[in-house]
């Protein structure tokens, strides 16, 4: 866990400037901004609480929670996830814009701007191919 940094602050701003929210869907799986564990080889711990994205040549800075903690990341209409499950963890999807449609059991669901999903960790959940936000 880090023991400088308590929190992060996600501004619009900063999460819609990052270079890697606009990889092509084939390269764009979100960005991770709160994490159990660190991913060395792609992220650093954060030394700021003001998130700001690292250059596409940096490492990804998060805050990180350790066992039992949260993980939280931003994708957007272009972003995508591969189907997976959690297995002492669950997942919030929270809409801003637009709507998301998802794969939870195998069953279709949307959800709606200001909308919120959380499917139960152990139920296998995706998108449509990948994570798909419709304009």
């Amino acid at each position: 866990m880090s023991s400088t940094i308590s929190h992060v602050i996600l501004r619009k701003r900063a999460v819609q400037s990052d270079w890697k929210l606009t990889l092509p869907e084939s390269e764009n799986n979100g960005r991770k901004h709160v994490v159990k564990e660190l991913w060395p080889k792609r992220e650093r711990p954060i030394v700021d609480p003001e998130w700001v994205p690292e250059p596409s040549s940096g490492f990804t800075p998060v805050l990180v929670t350790g066992d039992g903690g949260t993980e939280i990341a931003t994708f957007t209409e272009g972003a995508g996830q591969d189907r997976h499950k959690h297995l002492v963890s669950m997942e919030t999807y929270t809409v801003l814009a637009g709507t998301l449609k998802i794969f939870i059991d195998d069953q279709g669901g949307r959800c709606a701007p200001a909308g919120m999903l959380r499917p139960d960790g152990a139920q296998p959940h995706s998108e449509p191919d990948r994570r798909r936000l419709e304009s």
